[in-house]
């Protein structure tokens, strides 16, 4: 068909663009009816775009133009799929691209958007309900942030959210590439957005709550139980906490309960919450004698090779938190034959231990094993969810590295080659689904 070959109205946020671009969408409209039903989806989404466009970005904000981004809907949104995501090239070539699973965007089935790291509890988009358009506006809105801080935040924040950083994990790319986008900028301008302008839809019927970087060691101690920025726009509305963090209190599970409640009465049965019953806790008798450890032993590791969980690790991990590993006091050892604490000149000259380092490069808090740590300790098949968003990021983060899979294996795990982590990555996969 013809459509406007100036192409100076592409790719940027003008009414002459988003004319061509809507006329465009029409005049493809025939007589496959799940096609019409696409593009009438696309259309839309571009109304929502312009709306927030102008809303959270007009142009004073925007230090070169914001890119009218073209819509995609690959796939089918799943336990391991991002339900959407921008990138600055499509697939096809095409300038700045917002990409909707394709059973997200058209509504195909119900749909789970957020599930409990036991499995106990879920969070279902309704497939029909005229309501849960709400859910993809607002997941416009978050890719909307990824763009203006990719294409036109000032030169500054560009530079370091897409291409590099001072230090740290995102030092070869940006967090753009290093934390799939969510660290520690992304959250401050989500942070900022929801206080200034309010929760996208939500406005002042919901109290902004922090928004912390994707991975907790690098938020601020106070925030490190916070949702992740991750979660701006999207299931910010449903936590105050992040449920699956360790250690919340009465008080912030009731904090919880209550925005839960307040989101699925604002959501009007576009989204339900829904309940599994646990399975019942098996028990087994333990001696009070030298032989308990014996038991326990043998009885979790029997458990564990039944259901594929890690409760040998976490029983062993429990006893060397409680109990000191070495009975000498480092005072008793003479100044002499104290090893010295090794540390990492960074590029700017300033020096830090091995472990900051290993923080900083997406290594830290990897639970020791002898002298070599486990894929069952770093990620344990008991927490699947978690376990699988760790182990992606971390090869996600190697590779911004240089490394491939099975090196990364070797270097971290001992392993020869890189096929047990393909399989544990399956398992949790599978797991997680």
């Amino acid at each position: 068909m013809d459509m406007n070959s100036d192409r100076s109205v592409w790719g940027i946020e003008t009414d002459d663009f988003k004319t061509a671009f809507l006329d465009y969408l029409e005049g493809l409209k025939g007589d496959d009816t799940d096609r019409d039903k696409l593009i009438s989806r696309f259309m839309w989404c571009v109304d929502v775009w312009v709306k927030w466009r102008r809303e959270y970005f007009p142009d004073s904000e925007c230090s070169q133009p914001l890119q009218h981004p073209f819509f995609d809907a690959p796939g089918q949104a799943g336990a391991n799929e991002e339900p959407a995501k921008y990138r600055l090239i499509g697939s096809q070539g095409q300038p700045s691209v917002i990409a909707i699973r394709h059973n997200l965007l058209m509504g195909t089935s119900d749909l789970t958007i957020w599930k409990s790291d036991d499995g106990e509890r879920r969070l279902v988009l309704k497939q029909d309900h005229p309501k849960r358009d709400a859910y993809i506006e607002r997941l416009i809105v978050h890719e909307l942030l990824h763009q203006w801080l990719v294409e036109s935040s000032p030169e500054a924040i560009r530079t370091e959210y897409a291409e590099q950083t001072r230090k740290g994990a995102a030092s070869n790319g940006g967090e753009f590439k290093a934390y799939k986008g969510h660290g520690s900028i992304f959250a401050n301008h989500a942070n900022r957005l929801n206080t200034t302008k309010g929760m996208p839809l939500l406005g002042d019927a919901f109290q902004p709550v922090p928004l912390r970087h994707y991975k907790p060691r690098h938020a601020a101690a106070v925030d490190r139980k916070r949702p992740s920025c991750s979660w701006f726009g999207i299931l910010d509305a449903f936590f105050v906490w992040d449920p699956d963090a360790d250690g919340l209190t009465d008080e912030q599970l009731r904090e919880n309960d209550a925005r839960m409640n307040q989101a699925i009465a604002w959501y009007d049965g576009a989204v339900e919450l829904k309940v599994v019953e646990a399975p019942p806790v098996a028990i087994f008798e333990a001696p009070f004698d030298s032989s308990c450890a014996d038991v326990c032993v043998n009885e979790l590791d029997a458990f564990d090779q039944a259901n594929g969980t890690n409760l040998v690790g976490a029983f062993i991990s429990r006893i060397r938190h409680h109990i000191p590993m070495d009975p000498i006091a480092p005072t008793e050892i003479p100044a002499v034959a104290r090893k010295k604490e090794p540390v990492v000149e960074y590029v700017d000259g300033s020096l830090h231990s091995v472990d900051d380092f290993m923080a900083d490069i997406g290594l830290g808090d990897v639970p020791a094993h002898g002298d070599t740590p486990t894929l069952a300790d770093v990620y344990p098949l008991s927490r699947p969810n978690s376990s699988l968003k760790s182990l992606e990021l971390d090869i996600e983060i190697a590779k911004e590295k240089g490394l491939t899979k099975a090196q990364f294996a070797e270097q971290r795990f001992g392993h020869p080659r890189g096929d047990r982590l393909s399989r544990h990555l399956g398992a949790l996969r599978q797991a997680a689904a």
